[in-house]
């Protein structure tokens, strides 16, 4: 019944029907359906098939049926208070028991940390707590526990910064790893964590041994719509091989409620791997970190919104006052040349990285 009903959501084979679809989801929903309650939920937002108001109602049913994109979604309106009353402190419960059920997604797992820390931070520390240890969590911690993605090898995608052999990559590439090796020109080179942000998804690692050739920022701020951009980095099997992939897109400006606060979306093609990667400018120069393939693809298509390969990243702005919090180096030079995506991808060879996340004690 879900299938019949993203059909006529997306008018695919059939005409575009919203009250049809939303018969069949509530038949689905009705037999307890997670990803039925979420469309009708994500629907509502949109004013199909009934009103806003009815929303936080569908997507709280999906995120209690196990939907963790129902949680995000209904997470971020109770930490912003739109469309229902502000309550942090049930977006951080949702966070938690959400980013539990994460498992090897690491896009949402990232999105739900974002979540957490958000959430808690508008909280007294006695009702952070309390709410903590209601979901079983163990007291104090400032993320909800890594649900074991640190026993068993993980990869995602780095890059040097500084001549000091300072990487750059995401907090969910980085964080609950025993140990973290970069491959470095062929050879396998040891990291140590030196500083996390995850409201933000940053790390900032320390090779122990420096390679000669870092990247540079791009001047000035964060890049405007329509702009082309790179995306570098080693998904899938790439990080074995060690052959980094890059991908052109455009810059596109983010609607609300469809992405993480204070970042962007890019066309580009964004997949497992590429996190913590650089997002480069049309000269080849550090314009944002990719952060995540857009988690809510499914949902969004079925609604016939937005293209199918888009991606988050962390703007240029965020990164640089992360950075300069941390007093770390870095060159930066305006961008006043075009490069293809080969000229690219020769320019930022030997600084762009893949990154493994390997189990073990810290």
């Amino acid at each position: 019944m879900t299938a019949l009903a993203v059909l006529y959501l997306r008018g695919q084979g059939v005409p575009r029907d919203d009250g049809l679809a939303g018969q069949h989801l509530k038949r689905a929903a009705e037999k307890g359906s997670a990803q039925a309650l979420f469309l009708l939920g994500a629907m509502r937002l949109e004013s199909r098939g009934g009103p806003p108001s009815d929303a936080p109602g569908y997507l709280r049913r999906a995120a209690q049926a196990g939907s963790g994109q129902a949680a995000l979604m209904l997470g971020e309106m109770l930490v912003a208070g739109r469309g229902v009353a502000r309550d942090p402190a049930e977006a951080y419960r949702l966070a938690l028991a959400a980013r539990e059920r994460a498992g090897g997604d690491a896009a949402l797992a990232s999105r739900l940390d974002a979540l957490a820390a958000s959430a808690k931070e508008r909280l007294d520390p006695s009702v952070a707590l309390s709410v903590a240890a209601k979901a079983g969590k163990a007291a104090g911690k400032d993320a909800p526990p890594d649900g074991g993605r640190a026993q068993r090898p993980s990869t995602g995608s780095g890059f040097v910064v500084s001549r000091l052999g300072h990487v750059l990559t995401n907090a969910h590439v980085a964080d609950g790893c025993g140990r973290i090796l970069a491959v470095v020109d062929g050879k396998r080179v040891p990291a140590r964590l030196a500083r996390l942000d995850r409201q933000n998804d940053l790390a900032l690692l320390v090779l122990e041994t420096a390679p000669a050739k870092t990247l540079v920022f791009r001047e000035g701020g964060d890049l405007p719509e329509g702009a082309t951009v790179f995306a570098a980095g080693y998904p899938g099997q790439a990080a074995a091989t060690g052959r980094m992939r890059v991908v052109s897109g455009r810059v596109r400006t983010l609607a609300p409620q469809a992405g993480p606060r204070g970042g962007q979306a890019v066309t580009a093609q964004v997949l497992p791997g590429n996190s913590g990667g650089p997002l480069l400018d049309a000269a080849g120069h550090v314009a944002g970190v990719v952060r995540a393939r857009r988690d809510t693809e499914k949902a969004r298509e079925s609604l016939g919104e937005a293209p199918a390969d888009m991606g988050f990243v962390v703007p240029i702005s965020v990164v640089k006052a992360f950075l300069a919090r941390g007093q770390t180096p870095v060159a930066v030079s305006p961008s006043d040349r075009v490069l293809d995506a080969a000229a690219v991808a020769e320019a930022v060879s030997g600084a762009v990285v893949p990154l493994w996340c390997l189990p073990g004690e810290r």
